[in-house]
């Protein structure tokens, strides 16, 4: 769907017209952001699931507090860590903890 979008776009500037007023560039500009909007609610509910499991069966849950700032300069790897959103998961296991009253720990990486 980015490619067309991509091709649509390239056609409008060849001819010459404003992107505002390219209707096919228009129509499909709104079909990637459908398509971005569905994915992303797909990651959230797979984490909002997946943290509840988690909280729900184990009294105590510890995650490795890792930084993900130097884990993305491995291009083999970057892509996959930038879709999880590990931040998100933590933040969502720490508020469901409290709600559920569990026990969540963040620990340093340092010796693990």
């Amino acid at each position: 769907a980015q490619r067309v979008l991509s091709r649509r776009q390239r056609r409008a500037k060849k001819e010459g017209r404003n992107l505002r007023t390219a209707k096919n560039y228009q129509k499909q500009r709104l079909s990637v952001a459908r398509l971005h909007d569905k994915i992303r609610r797909q990651r959230n509910d797979f984490l909002q699931v997946l943290s509840t499991a988690l909280i729900k069966n184990h009294d105590l849950v510890v995650a490795e507090e890792l930084r993900s700032k130097n884990l993305l300069k491995n291009h083999t790897l970057s892509q996959s860590i930038s879709d999880v959103g590990w931040r998100s998961f933590l933040n969502m296991l720490a508020y469901k903890a409290d709600l559920y009253g569990k026990e969540f720990l963040t620990i340093d990486p340092k010796y693990t």
